[in-house]
């Protein structure tokens, strides 16, 4: 984790600790199933497959009574400005929307801010 990472996975644990495990840098491809049918066959299942494995999220958070994927977390810096990087977050933002997983994006101003973190996590 960047040190960004560590400071805000620190105030997670403060204020989701005992409701949510957490989990920094997950491969979308080990929480999310791709909706690939098995009537097109499993070569379009595993390309679906490795098409989300390839992208990660900063965190996940699993609620801990049936430790399943609940709140996905990114971390947006100076680099989320980069038109390659724009679309790398859409991708992300559809592949979760898809998977009915929530998506919380935090600015790195905004990730230093303990109400603020709170208040959009328990929304």
């Amino acid at each position: 984790m960047t040190d960004t990472e560590h400071v805000f996975f620190k105030l997670l644990e403060r204020i989701v600790g005992n409701r949510y495990y957490i989990f920094p840098q997950i491969h979308l491809g080990t929480i999310v199933k791709p909706s690939v049918r098995w009537t097109y066959g499993w070569f379009l299942w595993r390309r679906a497959f490795f098409f989300s494995d390839k992208y990660s999220i900063d965190f996940l958070l699993c609620d801990r009574n049936e430790t399943a994927p609940s709140i996905a977390i990114e971390l947006d810096d100076k680099s989320h400005l980069r038109e390659k990087r724009r679309y790398r977050d859409q991708v992300v933002s559809k592949i979760l929307l898809e998977s009915n997983l929530r998506l919380l994006r935090f600015t790195v101003t905004e990730s230093l801010d303990p109400d603020l973190v709170k208040s959009r996590l328990m929304d």
